[in-house]
């Protein structure tokens, strides 16, 4: 039997669907149905309504802390950190990239869906997040959301 990591990417049959059902979304299959993966667009709406602090560092981790520019909620706040992510066995930029999934795939391409990021360290260091195409079968970190 081959791995998981290779029927994702040796298929290229899609459902059309542009965002993953409840049971395809590791938040709510882990957390419970209050809880979901963002999409794309709350992913970058969330990089445009906030000022990025690559500097931050919380209990020992470097990260990103995203701090709202909207009106009301400039105390508001959120920590990514930088666990980079998983390749096969191997973690590939720990402590210089916050990568996580949004919900939204690539309906046309079954083996990509969205991620946002931020570089720590690097080329891109520094430089407002970006949402971008990404093979699937990565392992990325998820950053659960509710409307609770």
């Amino acid at each position: 039997m081959e791995p998981p990591s290779l029927r994702w990417i040796s298929t290229n049959r899609t459902d059309g669907l542009e965002v993953l059902q409840p049971e395809d979304d590791a938040a709510t299959v882990l957390w419970g149905s209050d809880w979901r993966m963002p999409t794309r667009a709350e992913f970058k709406e969330l990089i445009s309504n906030c000022t990025a602090d690559f500097a931050a560092v919380e209990n020992g981790m470097a990260g990103v802390r995203l701090t709202s520019t909207v009106e009301g909620y400039e105390d508001a706040s959120i920590f990514l950190p930088a666990d980079g992510y998983a390749q096969d066995a191997n973690l590939v930029d720990y402590g210089t990239m916050c990568d996580y999934w949004t919900a939204t795939t690539v309906n046309f391409m079954a083996q990509f869906a969205f991620a946002g990021e931020f570089w720590l360290s690097g080329d891109y260091a520094g430089r407002d997040g970006i949402v971008t195409a990404t093979y699937r079968y990565l392992g990325k970190l998820v950053r659960p959301v509710t409307a609770k």
